[in-house]
């Protein structure tokens, strides 16, 4: 069983039979969680719409919580973390976390527990903007597709992806380049901020039509 809840923006949580994993909250609220379950909190770096100091407070809730953060974020924690780096690997309790390089800022997360493959992009992205020096948009498309790279032949059950119509109509290449190159069963679109019939739109679109059976914009998703 795997129950995915888009809170707010990139926040999400993922609960699965014995552990939730909740990724980049900082505004919306909590779905209840069994206070028995692991709770692993990730964050993907310090940018205000992914992380929040009010992270810290559940830990009066939830006695089996862990913490982990870019290694960017914050200086002195008021609790232990697992500081983290691109290109990593390392294994905590229950999960094995692996990161990739973001093409903004902080890393994304590829997670692997009970069986479950679960990925949440960060800011990683193919951030392709119009009026922007062509060398800049070559980087971020060479780096996009580079860190991309490094999970083929990874089969993935759910991956969260940025969908950000302040791209215009160059909003889907980031994640029409995930979904042909790599081996998932279920996409999230996330980071649309206020515009989700927006994003919902490049559904209609030539490049995510052949996918629009694996991509979600329901608020949860049982899988």
């Amino acid at each position: 069983m795997m129950k995915i809840t888009h809170i707010e923006h990139s926040g999400f949580s993922v609960e699965l039979t014995n552990m939730v994993l909740l990724f980049d909250w900082y505004k919306g609220s909590l779905p209840a969680f069994d206070p028995k379950k692991e709770i692993y909190v990730l964050v993907s770096h310090r940018h205000p719409d992914h992380y929040s100091e009010k992270i810290w407070k559940l830990s009066e809730c939830y006695p089996k919580i862990h913490y982990i953060l870019h290694k960017g974020i914050c200086k002195k924690p008021p609790h232990e973390i697992l500081a983290v780096r691109a290109h990593e690997t390392y294994s905590l309790d229950r999960i094995q976390i692996h990161t990739l390089l973001s093409t903004d800022e902080g890393v994304a997360y590829l997670i692997q527990a009970e069986n479950k493959t679960i990925f949440h992009a960060g800011d990683l992205n193919l951030w392709y903007w119009k009026g922007e020096p062509e060398t800049d948009n070559k980087w971020q498309t060479g780096t996009y597709h580079a860190e991309i790279n490094r999970l083929k032949g990874t089969h993935i059950n759910a991956a969260f992806l940025t969908l950000d119509p302040r791209q215009e109509e160059n909003a889907t290449l980031g994640m029409e380049y995930f979904l042909r190159n790599i081996m998932v069963d279920h996409v999230i679109p996330m980071h649309y901020w206020n515009a989700r019939e927006k994003a919902m739109s490049y559904l209609d679109t030539g490049a995510l039509r052949p996918f629009a059976d694996k991509i979600h914009f329901e608020k949860e998703l049982l899988l």
